[in-house]
């Protein structure tokens, strides 16, 4: 849903599908309350983005795409998005992760 909200809200964009779902995967696992470090570390051995200059999306588009998310698909599919993200929490846990 992340990178869908992505391709929805900046549909120009050049990055490729894997590298944004790359990047929602290690968001997500940080919302699971997974080993979100453990992720980041990989995607960086496969030089994978894992920030928005590596992936070269704005940070108010990766802020929107967060909070947003949840309301791309019409159906109400489970995951950890299907309720919303307040933006600034959306803001602040890209900051966290360096993401922005």
């Amino acid at each position: 849903m992340f990178c869908h909200a992505i391709d929805f809200l900046l549909p120009e964009n050049t990055a490729l599908h894997g590298e944004k779902v790359a990047l929602g995967t290690y968001i997500m696992s940080f919302l699971h309350g997974i080993d979100f470090l453990e992720i980041k570390d990989v995607l960086l051995s496969y030089k994978l983005p894992v920030n928005y200059q590596q992936i070269n999306i704005p940070q108010e588009i990766l802020i929107k795409a967060l909070s947003t998310a949840h309301k791309i698909r019409g159906d109400r599919r489970y995951t950890i998005l299907r309720d919303g993200i307040k933006k600034t929490d959306a803001e602040n846990i890209l900051k966290k992760l360096e993401v922005i």
